[in-house]
């Protein structure tokens, strides 16, 4: 039915193919009077000679137009026209399901396109409706890659060929019901997860394809996939409640956090508190030398001072009584004592100032090596107590 390209049905004028399936053939249109592009759907020339097929296409175009949901298709027009039987929707811009089953292989990007799917199918079901044709093909992509419901309200008969997708009590001629759109949706999630789908009739563990998968995630599929309908999610709004439980994260305990946020404002004021100490440390020790030495300057002549003092009286006791009683020898016994004891005397203030600067030398030695020591293990107390 490529010929149709180029040609004008009604309003619309017919610009290329963008999809296909076993009844109809789907084109993108343009509408001049609205300036807008649109789908423009058109029964195979095979189909439209069945009058039952026609009528069910009719019939359903009248149903879509009536439903009035953000995740379903919205049907804007239909008609005949020269033996062409045609239905005009909303031109999806990404296309269907079926060209970007990739873009939906994380985890989260699928759960959006569940939370839609769900979404739609509730609403249909709250209208009286089941889907019945639920398939990659049935679902087109906004820009916002959010999902459009289509092709709805009439479910696929047995006598068709089967697909992975119908359940085992549709592919036997039996009712079809909300579980039968129940089961679908847990093949539409098997196969986005693992990338294709299962066989018709299996039901096979995902994580056999894909073991990262949670395990959480494989027991909502495979309850989806349930042989018997009783055993399956009663509603679309229980498999996505059930999903989103599979997929909540753990929330984070919060007492890892206060244990490691307590102490972090310690290494701020730590090095403070260091720095004073030290720093009087360092003050109190340079006194103290300063002491040291002011004191070995000045102790030195005092003790000078005192020790020449004593040493007079025994020169003045042994000089004064010769000259009275012995004339002849006035000079002999004063000359040989000044010139013997004057070195003597010098001799201890020397001695004395040898000992005293040992002293000194050796107490501000022993002081500052106690300021050093006080301050290093005042440094390593205080570091001590930052790391405990």
């Amino acid at each position: 039915m490529s010929e149709l390209i180029g040609k004008t049905i009604d309003q619309y004028q017919l610009v290329e193919v963008i999809g296909e399936d076993d009844t109809a053939q789907v084109y993108k249109g343009f509408q001049p009077s609205m300036n807008r592009y649109v789908a423009v759907q058109v029964l195979k020339p095979d189909v439209i000679k069945d009058p039952a097929a026609v009528h069910q296409f009719i019939k359903q175009g009248e149903l879509l137009a009536q439903m009035q949901h953000p995740n379903i298709l919205p049907v804007y027009d239909s008609g005949q026209q020269e033996g062409v039987v045609y239905q005009v929707s909303r031109y999806a811009e990404s296309g269907t399901l079926r060209d970007h089953l990739s873009w939906f292989y994380n985890l989260s990007d699928a759960q959006g396109l569940m939370d839609g799917l769900t979404s739609g199918l509730e609403y249909i079901h709250g209208q009286g409706y089941v889907h019945g044709n639920l398939k990659p093909s049935n679902i087109y992509l906004d820009e916002q890659r959010q999902p459009l419901l289509t092709d709805f309200g009439f479910p696929q008969q047995p006598s068709t060929p089967p697909t992975p997708y119908m359940s085992p009590e549709q592919a036997q001629g039996g009712a079809v019901d909300r579980c039968a759109d129940v089961y679908a949706l847990g093949v539409l999630l098997y196969e986005m997860l693992v990338g294709e789908a299962p066989l018709v009739g299996a039901v096979v563990s995902p994580r056999a394809k894909r073991p990262d998968l949670p395990e959480a995630v494989e027991r909502v599929i495979l309850k989806a996939m349930a042989q018997n309908p009783d055993q399956r999610f009663q509603t679309a709004g229980e498999f996505r409640a059930a999903l989103d439980e599979a997929l909540r994260p753990v929330a984070p305990t919060p007492q890892p956090q206060a244990q490691y946020q307590g102490p972090a404002p310690a290494p701020s004021q730590a090095p403070a508190e260091k720095g004073t100490n030290w720093l009087a440390i360092v003050l109190g020790g340079l006194l103290i030398v300063l002491f040291c030495v002011g004191a070995y300057l000045i102790i030195p002549g005092i003790l000078g001072d005192q020790e020449a003092t004593p040493e007079a009286p025994p020169v003045e006791a042994t000089v004064a009584p010769p000259p009275t009683e012995i004339p002849p020898e006035p000079t002999q016994p004063p000359v040989e004592q000044p010139t013997e004891e004057p070195p003597l005397a010098e001799q201890l203030p020397e001695e004395g100032g040898g000992i005293l600067d040992q002293i000194c030398g050796g107490s501000a030695g022993l002081i500052i090596s106690s300021v050093v020591l006080s301050g290093v293990f005042a440094l390593r107390k205080r570091k001590k107590k930052h790391y405990s």
